[in-house]
């Protein structure tokens, strides 16, 4: 793959998905691994009704992943197809590709402020990292993740993870 997503996107992209959509998600990626990770079109094809949208064809399919930086539909990683799950759920709701924005919405999302002012809840940040295989350890997590610098630093802190085999 060309690149992974940041840690900061991962969690956006996770706190757009209801329950149902990140289970989806998981299950997607579950049978994509199983193909040898091949054919991630058709399967996003197949999957579209579960998440709720309606059939696509194939090039649009192809556009879309084009705008999200997918040039294959082989060996994709679980976050570049999060983020075309993402995309296809709330293409009006696709946030500038600004990091900073990125790590202040995932702020606020885990209890922090758009201001960023408060502080985030550890638990749930640990929980969202633990999900993507970012691993931080906990003294890290209880002494930076608070306040907004801290969180952001956190984040930074956090490792990217290697792609799957």
């Amino acid at each position: 793959p060309d690149s992974l997503l940041s840690p900061t996107l991962y969690l956006h992209i996770m706190n757009q998905l209801n329950g149902n959509q990140a289970g989806v998600l998981v299950s997607m990626y579950d049978a994509y691994e199983a193909k040898s990770k091949r054919n991630a079109r058709w399967l996003v094809r197949e999957t579209l009704p579960t998440l709720g949208l309606p059939p696509m064809e194939d090039e649009e399919l192809r556009n879309v992943m084009e705008e999200v930086g997918i040039t294959s539909d082989d060996d994709l990683t679980f976050q570049q197809i999060a983020e075309l799950v993402s995309a296809l759920l709330f293409p009006a709701l696709r946030p500038p590709d600004s990091p900073e924005l990125h790590t202040i919405e995932c702020f606020e999302a885990l209890g922090g402020g758009a201001d960023q002012t408060g502080e985030v809840n550890v638990q749930d940040l640990k929980k969202h990292l633990t999900t993507f295989n970012l691993q931080v350890d906990d003294d890290v997590l209880n002494q930076y993740a608070k306040g907004y610098e801290s969180f952001h630093e956190t984040l930074n802190a956090a490792p990217q993870p290697e792609p799957s085999d």
